[in-house]
């Protein structure tokens, strides 16, 4: 991973804080939140990215505004969206 380089618009690097470490700390943090979520449901890494970044957002809007009963149906639902990607994954490799 490498940092980003600031320049002065001159193509030479900034004079002051010319390394950007915002975003590699944000994506430092954004794989260790990542990482919490597969330990905590294995079946994520069935799911390609965009819907593991969908089921996080779901899952982060749960307590504003379900129930635990509505918490274990968005479960049960990505769980099983989670399978079929990796029934599917299983009938190409044997194929």
């Amino acid at each position: 991973m490498s940092d980003t380089i600031k320049t002065n618009g001159t193509g030479s690097p900034a004079a002051a804080g010319a390394i950007d470490r915002a975003p590699l700390a944000e994506r430092a943090q954004a794989a260790e939140e990542r990482a919490r979520l597969q330990a905590a449901f294995p079946w994520l890494r069935h799911l390609p990215l965009a819907e593991r970044e969908q089921f996080a957002r779901e899952l982060a809007d749960h307590p504003s505004r379900s129930t635990d009963r509505d918490l274990d149906r968005l479960l049960t639902r990505w769980r099983a969206r989670a399978e079929a990607y990796a029934k599917q994954r299983r009938v190409r490799r044997a194929a």
